[in-house]
């Protein structure tokens, strides 16, 4: 039992790399003396059912989900994956429930304890990096907006709402939480690209677009990282494994630009690797 839960996510089984950045991260985290427990059994968040459109088999996994972290007890749930971010706070709500626990990503959990101190930067890292959004941390984990009213149609073709509804413009995700970490880090300069945040270019590799469409996926890889380079970056920082992958699958050899995780770099800049 603990009051911090760190949710790995189901890309540590097939993905060594995310595996990889999962163990940095509890290292991290028992450096700052965090006290955080594993679930043994941990139940996928069902992304891939949510993103086939089968929202029956989403709705009934998320309510096993939910009831799993719950029963865990504790406050504080920390997702690795921007992804698993986006479903426990985003899409969990509008298909079944969020968890009784806050949850946060990685970069939201770990920022507060380097500002405290309890995570030291020291190394310095001489290069230049830009930032991804991956879109299940940025826009599209935005909490829906609770809302009361009354649907209505009219000439038996328009629907309206009465008040109207709220509209998500995806502008409250996790945005800010990485880029101040980056900023952190001594030595790193830090290059935006042009179309960021909100507005982010998607990376091609949710959806289950690689799948079905690959050379959708490719296409939007490859500009994604040409958009990169255009601001000088030698590394393109992300925090979502489909992103990470995706954005690395597509590039030819010896002019790859290298795409790590966030929780790596932070890694590396506390001096552990």
């Amino acid at each position: 039992k603990s009051d911090v839960l760190l949710y790995v996510g189901a890309g540590a089984n097939p993905d060594p790399r995310h595996a990889a950045t999962a163990r940095k991260l509890a290292e991290l985290l028992q450096r700052a003396r965090v006290d955080f427990g594993i679930l043994e059994d941990e139940p996928e968040s069902g992304i891939e059912s949510y993103w086939t459109g089968q929202r029956q088999i989403f709705t009934e996994q998320a309510q096993r989900v939910v009831e799993r972290l719950d029963n865990a007890g504790a406050k504080t749930i920390v997702t690795l994956c921007g992804e698993d971010l986006g479903m426990l706070r985003s899409k969990y709500p509008r298909h079944s429930r969020a968890p009784r626990a806050k949850v946060l990503h990685a970069s939201e959990f770990l920022l507060p304890l380097i500002q405290k101190g309890r995570l030291r930067l020291t190394r310095h890292i001489a290069q230049c990096v830009t930032y991804h959004d991956p879109c299940y941390l940025g826009r599209q984990s935005e909490p829906p907006t609770e809302w009361h009213g009354e649907e209505r149609q009219t000439l038996g073709v328009m629907r309206y709402f009465t008040p109207p509804k709220p509209i998500n413009y995806g502008v409250n995700g996790v945005f800010d939480a990485p880029r101040q970490i980056l900023r952190g880090i001594p030595g790193l300069r830090f290059a935006e690209m042009q179309r960021i945040r909100e507005y982010a270019y998607c990376c091609g590799g949710g959806g289950g677009v690689p799948d079905a469409h690959p050379n959708v996926a490719r296409s939007a890889a490859i500009q994604r990282v040409d958009e990169a380079r255009a601001v000088g970056a030698e590394t393109l920082v992300t925090a979502c494994q489909h992103c990470r992958h995706n954005l690395t699958r597509w590039q030819d050899g010896d002019s790859s630009t290298p795409v790590t995780d966030l929780v790596d770099l932070v890694y590396a800049a506390a001096g552990m690797g």
